[in-house]
């Protein structure tokens, strides 16, 4: 009775102490006689639950169930069908990973998020594997329908493998579940986005794209970015293995990558869908379909600010990515001829449009003057497609006049006339 009456802080000492001192015996030691008493005192710890639905254990709880668990397998500490395993897991545990994971909950932590999971892994370990990985899938579907937070959501997936257990296994019983998840969390971001800037308005002339800066402090955009290449392996801090398939890959390629019909529409803004894409393409990940690659670095190049200037661009000039290199500069080459032309030949000015054209114009002239290459181009007016005459000679608008003297202004004086070769 005294040794019940510890507090909880106490007694999980005492347990460790004792798992330690087993574990280091040489011999196997009984400890038949401690499995009536922890017994006993697991289930009493879980009495408030059955007369108040929303309680939910505190830390030192958690630790002293743990520490309970290290000593008798979970099989004993529910071995009657009144104390059923099955129902604490899929009835209390389910509950407090909903509560301690959603982003919508009052509730929500994440040091009692890993100890919910922690808690899990412990029960199942004298469990059939067959078993474990069924429940697992049936919590993870509930913990993805409540909205999670998904930092707290990858915590839980490292506390897991952590402990050994292959996480990307665990995530393959709900396949179909997880994958809808995670294609559903990249083309949200990529949506608020829009929504956000639903008319932006750049600053013209003085300020361009490589003053944008990264939103390093805002939490949601963080969290979504360190989540989606925690799922492709890219998270080193996290779990190494990729978590989904290449389809949910190319699904984020579609959801951050204009069609060529998008292309006036491509939003500025920084992206964590088409951050997390480029350090694919740049970890060498993208190698069964090579025209991904190109869709990511042209929407990169669109997009223009820190990510083009401070990632794509300087990987992009490196000497071993010069075939790639060449096939970005043949596109974006392309794709800013035929804007200029489609451009030129409307009444209807647009700056905002002007200012879009130029600022790619410019990054265009950029990865040019980058390629260090004996057969690469030299950056030059008629790449970006201002060295066509005949566009010149309809002009309605002085549309073509607008964009070049914006254009020549981001060079030095000096460099300026080597345009026009």
């Amino acid at each position: 009775q005294h040794f019940m009456n510890v507090n909880n802080q106490q007694m999980t000492r005492l347990l460790d102490e004792v798992h330690e001192m087993l574990d280091s015996a040489s011999d196997a030691v009984d400890t038949s006689l401690l499995s009536p008493i922890l017994r006993q005192k697991f289930h009493l710890l879980l009495e408030p639950s059955k007369t108040n639905p929303g309680w939910a254990p505190k830390k030192d709880v958690y630790m002293l169930w743990v520490a309970i668990l290290h000593l008798v397998p979970s099989t004993e500490i529910f071995s009657c069908e009144d104390d059923n395993l099955d129902a604490f897991v899929m009835n209390n545990l389910l509950t407090w990973m909903v509560r301690h994971t959603s982003s919508l909950s009052e509730q929500v932590d994440q040091q009692l998020a890993v100890l919910d999971t922690t808690l899990f892994f412990n029960l199942s370990l004298s469990k059939d594997p067959a078993d474990t990985s069924s429940k697992w899938s049936s919590i993870l579907k509930e913990v993805l329908a409540a909205q999670p937070d998904l930092q707290i959501l990858m915590d839980c997936f490292v506390c897991l493998w952590k402990k050994g257990w292959k996480v990307q296994n665990l995530v393959s019983s709900s396949r179909d579940v997880f994958s809808g998840f995670c294609t559903h969390v990249a083309a949200m971001a990529v949506q608020d986005i829009a929504l956000a800037n639903p008319y932006h308005h750049h600053k013209m002339d003085e300020e361009d794209s490589e003053s944008e800066v990264m939103p390093q402090n805002d939490d949601k955009y963080l969290k979504i970015a360190r989540f989606l290449r925690a799922c492709v392996g890219l998270d080193e801090s996290a779990i190494t293995e990729p978590l989904v398939s290449q389809s949910v890959v190319d699904s984020w390629v579609d959801s951050a990558c204009q069609t060529s019909e998008e292309r006036e529409n491509v939003e500025t803004e920084p992206n964590p869908v088409l951050d997390t894409l480029v350090a694919f393409v740049k970890a060498n990940k993208v190698t069964d379909n090579v025209e991904n690659a190109h869709r990511i670095l042209i929407q990169s190049w669109r997009q223009g600010g820190i990510l083009w200037n401070g990632q794509v661009l300087p990987w992009l000039v490196e000497s071993e990515n010069t075939s790639l290199r060449s096939t970005v500069l043949e596109l974006a080459s392309a794709e800013s001829k035929a804007q200029i032309t489609q451009l030129a030949s409307s009444t209807d000015y647009q700056e905002d449009l002007a200012w879009l054209w130029t600022e790619r114009a410019y990054r265009l002239l950029q990865l040019c003057a980058g390629d260090h290459s004996s057969t690469g181009p030299r950056p030059s007016l008629s790449i970006v497609g201002l060295g066509d005459i005949g566009i010149w000679e309809n002009e309605p608008s002085h549309f073509l006049t607008q964009c070049l003297m914006r254009l020549i202004r981001h060079f030095e004086q000096s460099r300026r006339w080597s345009l026009f070769a």
